[in-house]
């Protein structure tokens, strides 16, 4: 009987390169996955709206200190938001992953407008106006530098999200 035989070098590139062509770009996003073992912290955070909301932030992180992945999670505020909350930071954490910088998701989420909002304990962010713009602007202040976080800190007036891009 003969031997089943394997594919070749040639196939084998052919096959990688109707892979990137698939895409148009020629170019496959590599996923950097976090190590098994990995730093992690968790944040409480207390927002003070028609009754007192309290969440958790945990966040990942790769053995330099970027941030790799997060996880959240709101005390008496319903299955429903805090599944929503879970998508978010899932699709976060892969983007993270796939190498988007935090600046867009930040750029994104931060200065999102809806209910809950109100004061919080956190002296670097006294008032919130959702829960995305809390937990961005606390990511934006932990892990990106000074100068990008003054860049979208203060958008301008009509501008929802201090950026001209979509």
């Amino acid at each position: 009987m003969p031997m089943k035989e394997s594919k070749s070098e040639s196939e084998k590139n052919a096959s990688e390169e109707t892979e990137q062509s698939e895409n148009g770009t020629g170019w496959l996003p590599k996923r950097k996955r976090l190590p098994d073992e990995r730093n992690a912290s968790t944040h409480k955070f207390v927002i003070h709206a028609d009754q007192r909301y309290k969440g958790y932030i945990t966040i990942g992180t790769y053995d330099d200190g970027t941030l790799g992945e997060m996880f959240i999670r709101i005390d008496k505020i319903g299955s429903l938001i805090n599944g929503l909350l879970d998508a978010v930071a899932i699709t976060v954490s892969i983007g993270l992953q796939y190498g988007i910088p935090l600046e867009v998701f930040v750029r994104k989420f931060a200065h999102m407008r809806f209910y809950p909002d109100g004061p919080t304990d956190n002296p670097d962010i006294p008032f919130t106006k959702s829960l995305p713009d809390y937990i961005f602007r606390w990511l934006a202040i932990k892990f990106l530098d000074k100068d990008t976080v003054a860049l979208w800190a203060n958008p301008q007036e009509g501008d929802k999200d201090g950026d001209d891009t979509d």
